[in-house]
């Protein structure tokens, strides 16, 4: 239970600080104010799960279009000899960059599951019952199995 509610606010975090980051995007150091702007705009305080995981997908639906714009303002003097795809790979690293492609993928899928969008059964009800007795070994992916009303009530402990 404290695990999952760990995770969640976590997770929450990190999306919070990359909105956060989104916002102003130069190396300006973020502010108390730009983080709680940011798990506002994350939903952070949103009690509906299935609203909280669409409010999630917006966000990453952002940051994927973020991601797959860089480079786009790279120009390359003529007569240079490396083309701009190779300053652009460069720069971006593209390893690093299909990493944060699949990990967006990944959380896009847990947060559909969430929202009861795929379809799936409930979880084993094992999951959840490991969950309530404080099991500390839950893997995300099997967190993310949880449906919105055993979230809520793990999280309401």
């Amino acid at each position: 239970m404290a695990r999952v509610a760990e995770q969640y606010w976590a997770n929450v975090m990190e999306l919070a600080y990359l909105d956060a980051r989104l916002q102003e995007p130069s190396n300006r150091g973020l502010s108390d104010k730009d983080i709680e702007n940011a798990l506002r705009r994350v939903g952070a305080a949103t009690a509906n799960p299935a609203s909280f995981a669409q409010r999630q997908i917006m966000l990453l639906n952002r940051i994927e279009d973020s991601i797959n714009s860089l480079g786009s303002q790279v120009t390359v003097p003529p007569g240079s000899r490396y083309s701009r795809g190779e300053v652009i790979d460069f720069i971006y690293r593209p390893e690093a960059r299909q990493a944060a492609l699949d990990n967006i993928d990944s959380a896009r899928d847990s947060l559909r599951s969430l929202q009861g969008e795929t379809g799936t059964q409930s979880p084993d009800q094992s999951i959840f019952q490991r969950a309530m007795n404080g099991d500390d070994t839950l893997t995300d992916e099997e967190i993310a199995q949880l449906t919105p009303e055993q979230l809520d009530q793990l999280l309401g402990q």
